[in-house]
């Protein structure tokens, strides 16, 4: 026989596992009593199931403690019934679902009705909003970044354009071939870019902090990410090392020295 708790019943309680771990460590909370504060009054409720943790409302917020108490009992709790249908005609389950809540109670109404996809999006709007507002803003900021690389590393090189003929034409001289001396360059340029990109990338980890809260079951330091981004800007390093350095090394030596 299905008892039905109601005001006649003893004040009963479902909590959650988040309740039962701060409240109840290393002990069976099953029988034990909450007492609960409701305006002047106290509640005192036994507590006779634990249920899963669920997240309300936002799926980046923590789990937090929670009572599930009877309607009949708790009226006026936040209440809400959820229906799984063999059919996608919403206004159907609408109406039966409205139909199965007045054979229990005939006052009350529906006031919001909603698919788990909608209920889904709407909590997810917002970060949604956010994430591709950063994503705008972080495209921006690796072109802006990847511009001025090649632009400050091309402007340094080409600025050594007789600095390099002069050294190629004392290092030929010597024997040296003019490739060595073009390794030279890059390598120089690119020694300071990658700094500059260890040192970036120790910035990005600390401040992707900020974000975590907008990522689901993400890591906000993804290796991988790190990694595409740091070799992206390596390559755009050294191709403004090599473009004007092939060019400062095909100017005729003689010319350099003189």
């Amino acid at each position: 026989m299905i008892r039905i708790d109601d005001t006649r019943s003893p004040a009963v309680a479902i909590v959650n596992q988040a309740l039962a771990r701060r409240y109840f460590a290393g002990e069976d909370p099953l029988g034990k009593r909450l007492s609960l504060a409701y305006g002047s009054q106290r509640i005192a409720l036994e507590i006779v199931g634990v249920a899963a943790d669920m997240k309300q409302g936002e799926l980046g917020a923590q789990v937090i403690p929670q009572i599930y108490a009877p309607y009949l009992q708790r009226p006026w709790f936040n209440s809400a019934v959820v229906v799984r249908a063999a059919h996608s005609d919403l206004s159907a389950v609408k109406n039966d679902a409205q139909r199965a809540i007045w054979a229990v109670d005939r006052d009350q109404a529906s006031t919001q009705i909603q698919t788990a996809e909608e209920a889904l999006n709407n909590s997810l709007a917002e970060p949604r909003l956010y994430t591709a507002l950063l994503g705008v803003f972080a495209v921006l900021a690796l072109s802006l970044a990847a511009v001025g690389i090649y632009g400050v590393m091309s402007y340094t090189v080409t600025e050594r354009t007789r600095e390099i003929g002069v050294r190629i034409g004392v290092r030929m001289a010597l024997g040296a071939q003019a490739g060595n001396v073009l390794k030279l360059v890059i390598g120089q340029g690119m020694t300071l870019a990658l700094i500059g990109v260890v040192i970036g990338s120790g910035a990005a980890v600390a401040l992707t902090r900020l974000m975590s809260g907008l990522l689901f079951d993400v890591s906000a330091t993804d290796p991988m990410t790190f990694v595409v981004i740091a070799l992206l800007l390596s390559v755009v390093a050294l191709l403004a090392c090599y473009i004007p350095a092939r060019r400062a090394a095909k100017v005729d030596p003689m010319i350099a020295l003189r």
